[in-house]
């Protein structure tokens, strides 16, 4: 099964580091052309931000490919949640997904691109852990956007899906987890080992791929087995 992304035009946010930095290797070694961008670029914790790739997707002459990815994570009971830190996970995690689909899907309708959008969200939309309220409300609102564009956008052949990677090694990963906390949840994943970006952007690139002409409106868990494991 040969995959390729030949004159393809993809937009990936967060692709600096972790698994939006393997998804730009991926797409970019399969052909495509990948507009990625850092919080550097554009801090999508702000309207400023947001506002910043909006028009840079208006001002691009296509896109084929979408790649939601840019996503903060703390740890924080909810009695203690500070106001200005739940605004600014909920702009990156969810506004900026909403606000830059729309001006990517106005554009793929525009020069009837049969596009393909990706949602990255996470395992916390199926499995739910203390200290991670607004994060958790983001990833599930995440996949509603994503059923949503499919109901709106597939008949413009607009395939959107959510994908949500279960424990996956990254900076993020090692800077929240202690080594001993990372071995306890490794033992309880079948697979017998976390995720390594690689893991997810293979889902990513089936989806965005030629040979998905009818998956959309899903959410692919990959997490190695650990969601439906009694463990």
């Amino acid at each position: 099964m040969l995959i390729d992304f030949k004159n393809k035009d993809v937009l990936i946010t967060g692709s600096s580091k972790g698994i939006g930095k393997e998804l730009k290797r991926s797409f970019e070694k399969l052909g495509a052309y990948v507009h990625g961008f850092s919080s550097k670029q554009f801090d999508l914790t702000t309207n400023l931000g947001i506002e910043g790739i909006c028009n840079y997707i208006n001002d691009l002459k296509k896109i084929d490919i979408l790649i939601n990815n840019a996503s903060i994570n703390f740890k924080e009971l909810l009695i203690n949640l500070k106001k200005e830190d739940y605004e600014k996970i909920i702009n990156i995690n969810l506004n900026a997904y909403t606000f830059i689909s729309k001006s990517a899907v106005k554009k793929m309708i525009e020069n009837n691109t049969k596009g393909r959008v990706i949602n990255i969200s996470s395992i916390v939309s199926n499995r739910v852990f203390e200290g991670r309220t607004p994060y958790t409300m983001s990833k599930h609102a995440i996949i509603g956007l994503s059923k949503s564009l499919s109901q709106e956008y597939s008949k413009y052949g607009i395939l959107t899906n959510s994908v949500s990677p279960g424990f996956t090694i990254t900076d993020l990963t090692k800077s929240m987890l202690s080594e001993k906390k990372i071995r306890e949840l490794t033992s309880r994943i079948p697979i017998e080992r976390m995720a390594v970006p690689k893991d997810i952007s293979n889902v990513v690139v089936f989806l965005c791929s030629k040979y998905n002409t009818y998956i959309t409106g899903q959410n692919i868990i990959c997490d190695g087995g650990f969601s439906v494991s009694m463990n």
